[in-house]
């Protein structure tokens, strides 16, 4: 549940246990995260690593109930680095890790495929990119793997994210694709949120080739009212693909 929005996702792993993780967790004083990541490799390896980030983002959440999403990620990158040394498994997890603060904006750090953002407005798909770190790969993570990323949703646009099964998907020669996955997504994108999801994962399963990889798909849909800037000023992340560096 996200406030003055609709969410929806889908999951398709590749084995019987998968390594992807998309979720939106409700903290007791009223902050909203969301996140997504992905476990290099399938199977129960990947799903127990995966289920490690989970338990240890939220104990760093509840444990701290004013951190910072930088910190949250830095400490659990530390608390997964530390279990993963302990099973001797060389594993690592893109993961994005999000807050939502209301009005339609967010606040993102970590290291994940592009988000894309579907305009309402325009009917056009922008990116935001996080710079950071991966989990589960250094020791620990220097300010300039924790640079924050803020962007703004305003009524009807859509906030999809995804993990690289989609794009990775090859079958007749060729992979999926980033354009590809736009290309579904504009045109689902006026008939819902299982429309969007479904037209993906229809094209994918169509292909008739065997899912490798975990497929995820995760779409928020913005239906709060438009954010009201000083002067009568437009969001200038609301008309620009490139995100805001904190």
């Amino acid at each position: 549940d996200l406030p003055d929005s609709v969410v929806a996702g889908k999951m398709l792993p590749a084995a019987e246990v998968g390594g992807d993780y998309y979720d939106v967790i409700d903290m007791h004083g009223g902050r909203k995260f969301i996140a997504i990541g992905d476990v290099s490799g399938h199977g129960v390896t990947s799903g127990l690593t995966m289920m490690m980030a989970r338990s240890s983002l939220l104990g760093v959440l509840e444990a701290n109930p004013e951190i910072s999403v930088s910190e949250a990620y830095r400490v659990l990158n530390r608390a997964l680095r530390d279990n993963l040394e302990r099973m001797g498994a060389s594993m690592y997890m893109t993961f994005a890790l999000m807050e939502s603060l209301g009005d339609g904006r967010f606040v993102g750090v970590g290291r994940h495929l592009p988000f894309m953002i579907y305009r309402g407005a325009t009917r056009e798909i922008e990116e935001v990119e996080l710079k950071g770190m991966w989990l589960g790969v250094l020791d620990d993570l220097s300010p300039d793997m924790l640079r924050e990323v803020e962007f703004t949703l305003r009524t009807g646009d859509l906030l999809v994210l995804y993990t690289d099964g989609i794009i990775e998907h090859f079958s007749e020669g060729q992979m999926f694709g980033f354009d590809r996955l736009k290309s579904a997504i504009c045109a689902h994108a006026q008939r819902g949120l299982d429309q969007v999801i479904g037209g993906v994962i229809s094209e994918i399963q169509a292909s008739g080739a065997t899912i490798e990889d975990d497929v995820t798909m995760f779409v928020i849909d913005h239906r709060g009212a438009p954010v009201n800037f000083p002067g009568g000023a437009t969001d200038p992340q609301a008309s620009s693909s490139r995100p805001l560096q904190l």
